[in-house]
């Protein structure tokens, strides 16, 4: 805290819920405690928190100003809906959703021609569970990242607030991580 001037502050983020209480412990027994100069939490809560709550009524992402964080079972019956609107085929949906999260999770960038052309109906599928969860007014936990993501990638004004808001950004269990939410962090140092 001291190597950062204020108003500007740090951000610590980590991969879960129990590894944010342990940074949290540590980083108090420092001087380092949450509050506006520090973000210590998970990156879903950075995403939401610093990203998608505050930016996301400036730019076109489709969430409606009062937006919710779905359920499991609002998440489940879009899955449904998603389904019988794009495949609408006979076997499970959410068999067929295990597939079609592990590709949103991997594919983020969806501008690149791997979106669609490794698996177009895998795509369309998960086109489908996102607009049904907008029409409701929901974004579900991996939309978080892959929205920040997003905004992060395609507004480079907020990239820059973000990089000027938190000069210093410490990754915990960057192992475990996966492949979107690198994605949202290493974004706004690009």
């Amino acid at each position: 805290m001291q190597e950062v001037v204020d108003p500007r502050g740090v951000a610590c983020i980590t991969y879960n819920n129990e590894c944010a209480i342990e940074l949290e412990a540590r980083l108090a027994s420092l001087g380092v405690v949450r509050g506006d100069r520090a973000f210590i939490g998970t990156v879903h809560g950075f995403a939401l928190s610093q990203v998608v709550g505050p930016y996301s009524r400036c730019v076109p992402v489709g969430l409606p100003p009062n937006f919710r964080v779905a359920t499991r079972p609002q998440a489940r019956a879009a899955v449904e809906v998603a389904f019988r609107n794009s495949i609408n085929g006979a076997d499970d949906p959410h068999r067929r959703w295990g597939f079609a999260s592990e590709k949103r999770k991997r594919d983020v960038d969806r501008t690149r021609p791997e979106w669609r052309g490794h698996n177009p109906e895998l795509a369309n599928f998960i086109e489908a569970y996102e607009t049904e969860l907008r029409r409701q007014g929901l974004l579900d936990f991996d939309d978080m990242p892959l929205l920040a993501y997003r905004m992060i990638k395609e507004n480079v004004w907020i990239r820059d607030a973000l990089r000027a808001r938190f000069p210093v950004l410490f990754v915990d269990e960057y192992q475990d991580l996966g492949h979107a939410l690198h994605e949202l962090v290493v974004a706004p140092v690009l």
